[in-house]
């Protein structure tokens, strides 16, 4: 029978394997294998039993309580103030605020609408333009990709006939004219 070379390296790994296995399981392999074998004892000096407080929560806990009760029995034994405690739960001001804020859509905060009127007053949206490197607005004869900013302003968004500028505090949503229109928003 003739041999190829990878089926003669395919051999010699097989007969490496093997004799790998053989080693380990007759010279390296001291301690008895399997579940039947095993001994699972428990350490000297450690106890069994918890604390005492602990023991009769937990067999509070076995009859049938609610939740709320047993957390406010775990609260009272280990004297937790929760006074103390952040309300993990609660939303932040600042969370509210920008909910807020996105809600309106493309109107203004109501502490800043004089800056949001002005500026719509101020600018015209003359053209909206698709390009390689991303949409464009041009507003009074200045082109702007999204991102840049103008009088305070950054644009964010630009649709078909529109293009909406934030600033911190207020939102402007400037329309392309058409038939004497004007430019603000609804």
């Amino acid at each position: 029978m003739k041999l190829s070379k990878e089926r003669k390296a395919y051999v010699v790994f097989l007969g490496l394997a093997l004799a790998a296995v053989v080693i380990d399981r007759a010279f390296l392999a001291s301690d008895p294998i399997g579940p039947d074998q095993a001994n699972a004892a428990q350490e000297k000096g450690l106890s069994t039993t918890l604390p005492g407080r602990i023991d009769a929560l937990l067999a509070e806990s076995a009859s049938k309580r609610s939740l709320t009760d047993h957390l406010q029995a775990v609260c009272e034994a280990e004297e937790i103030n929760f006074s103390d405690l952040k309300m993990t739960f609660a939303s932040l001001q600042s969370w509210v605020k920008g909910a807020q804020h996105e809600d309106s859509g493309p109107s203004t905060q109501p502490n800043e609408p004089d800056k949001a009127e002005a500026f719509k007053r101020q600018h015209k949206l003359m053209a909206v333009m698709v390009t390689p490197d991303g949409y464009r607005a041009i507003v009074n004869n200045r082109c702007l990709l999204i991102g840049q900013e103008l009088d305070g302003f950054r644009l964010i968004s630009v649709g078909p006939r529109s293009a909406i500028l934030e600033s911190e505090t207020a939102q402007v949503e400037l329309k392309i004219e058409s038939n004497g229109e004007a430019h603000r928003a609804n």
